[in-house]
């Protein structure tokens, strides 16, 4: 996570774990599940996570703590315009060409708190834009 200013992360996508060199080939990934997300993730093996296009991804915003007399969740459902599949720091649009994560998507998010700083509603904000 690189810090860009006042509250901004740059965040990319990565995957799990490793950093792999080349690409995974069709070979590399025969033996490697698909999984769609909000499907049950196999324990302790390898897979593909499929985020299909137009498909609902819920986001949930919790904020709670001690210091609240009220606390609050909220979850809003968002959708990619086209299929996205994920394997460690790989991505890939058909799930045959992949290329790393952080040359597809750009993933912006921006956190204010109510605060001398920022005398003004807090703000969560999240923009993702394909490179």
């Amino acid at each position: 996570m690189k810090i860009l200013s006042q509250g901004r992360y740059l965040i990319v996508l990565y995957g799990l774990a490793g950093c792999a060199l080349q690409p995974p080939t069709a070979e590399s990934l025969a033996a490697v599940p698909i999984i769609e997300f909000g499907d049950k993730v196999p324990n302790n093996s390898e897979f593909v996570l499929h985020f299909p296009g137009g498909k609902a991804i819920p986001i949930v915003t919790s904020i709670t703590g001690s210091a609240l007399a009220e606390t609050a969740e909220t979850t809003a459902q968002v959708s990619l315009k086209k299929d996205i599949y994920a394997y460690k720091e790989w991505v890939s649009f058909d799930g045959q060409d992949w290329q790393k994560g952080d040359s597809v998507l750009n993933i912006i998010a921006d956190i204010k708190i109510p605060s001398v700083q920022h005398p003004e509603p807090g703000l969560v904000k999240i923009q993702v834009d394909f490179k």
